[in-house]
């Protein structure tokens, strides 16, 4: 999982600490088997590298851990795991009952797992439900491991933010037939016909393409993938539609794929990054020889829009002096770089899709297939008004 480097949340709530979350990550790898009873954790220095915080963060968890007995710690050895520890995985909410856990499993990344899990566990305090919170790690076969595992055990639901539509269909059907209740996050998987909570991705996009047009932009370049999800599309549409609302045809120079990176898909960070740093260097290049090149990016999220920023200004353009930039998501990448983006909000997207399994169990009343949360621009300092020459 990719951990915060940033210091607070949207509301100005200070984030959790970083040695909390490595503790988080390595429980749930405890309790999972990864690290079974008897394992020798990685090294200090190896656990910083992966975790990409300092060894201090990392002994810190690791003293959390001691302390719970999950772990010894030998001397001139390392640190040793104990069997089974009786130790809830993070967000776990306890139960006097034996009522059926309900999963929830998304790529925890940013701070959108603090929003979610904060979002659910505000939403049951109180209340005699339990939830377990699994983290897919950007791998689909992370995710599928764990869906395999849930396909066998005994929920009261699922909810599911998948990293791909068209992957692991075959588990989440398996769970289905067997009566579970599920409600996806942000997008559906295809073909599974079951409630989905999500952004109104398509007015949050309209919204921006209709600032930077009071921003005096006319020429309005837009980065994309060439296989759009449908969180994607919806971006795309409401980006055409502002323009076409406006008078401004939508012109297909000032759109720009990044190439196909199907071999890429749930591979990990790491590929991603480099993958994403690549075409958004081919990007700046590209908008750059356009006799007419754009004077503002909208890009499809806040990571692609982060490079892009960087490559600009590793290409000799300002932002945004050369080119305005936008994003989407609101994530912590976009509050260190003053990104001007659009806000989603996980909390409420968490909470509307646990409703959607409550609904399910109580049998009383279907749930709506589809329900959108509005979002809101947030502006900071990666758009200008535009001077007409």
């Amino acid at each position: 999982p990719i951990y915060n480097k940033g210091k607070y949340l949207e509301s100005g709530e200070i984030m959790p600490f970083l040695y909390k979350q490595v503790y988080d990550d390595l429980l749930y790898k405890i309790k999972t088997g990864v690290y079974p009873g008897g394992t020798l954790l990685p090294s200090l220095e190896e656990l910083s590298s992966a975790y990409s915080v300092s060894p201090i963060t990392v002994k810190h968890a690791l003293t959390d851990l001691k302390k719970r007995n999950v772990i010894r710690r030998i001397k001139h050895k390392g640190s040793i795991v104990l069997e089974q520890p009786d130790v809830p995985l993070p967000g776990e909410v306890a139960s006097l009952q034996e009522n059926p856990p309900i999963a929830v499993v998304f790529p925890y990344y940013d701070d959108n797992k603090t929003r979610i899990i904060n979002g659910l566990k505000s939403y049951v305090f109180g209340k005699n439900i339990r939830l377990n919170f699994f983290d897919s790690m950007h791998s689909l076969d992370t995710e599928r491991e764990i869906l395999r595992r849930l396909s066998e055990e005994r929920l009261g639901g699922l909810i599911l933010l998948p990293l791909h539509p068209a992957y692991n269909i075959d588990l989440v059907s398996k769970i289905s037939i067997r009566g579970i209740p599920i409600a996806f996050m942000d997008f559906a998987l295809n073909g599974i016909r079951k409630p989905c909570v999500r952004s109104d991705n398509f007015t949050g996009m309209y919204d921006m393409v209709t600032y930077l047009i009071n921003c005096r932009h006319t020429r309005i370049g837009f980065i994309s993938a060439r296989q759009m999800i449908s969180t994607e599309q919806e971006r795309f549409g409401g980006y055409c539609h502002a323009l076409i609302k406006n008078g401004i045809p939508v012109t297909q120079d000032y759109i720009f794929t990044f190439p196909s990176d199907a071999e890429n898909i749930g591979r990990g960070n790491e590929i991603l990054d480099t993958y994403n740093e690549q075409c958004a260097h081919d990007a700046i290049r590209y908008f750059a020889s356009l006799p007419a090149r754009p004077s503002a990016i909208v890009c499809m999220n806040d990571y692609v829009a982060s490079y892009v920023m960087r490559a600009a200004r590793e290409q000799g353009y300002g932002v945004p002096e050369d080119f305005s930039v936008t994003g989407f998501d609101n994530l912590t990448v976009s509050q260190e770089l003053k990104l001007t983006t659009v806000t989603q909000n996980f909390e409420k997207i968490a909470q509307e899709a646990l409703n959607s399994i409550f609904l399910q169990q109580s049998k009383k009343a279907p749930p709506p297939l589809d329900t959108q949360i509005g979002s809101i621009i947030i502006r900071r300092n990666s758009v200008k008004n535009y001077d007409v020459q």
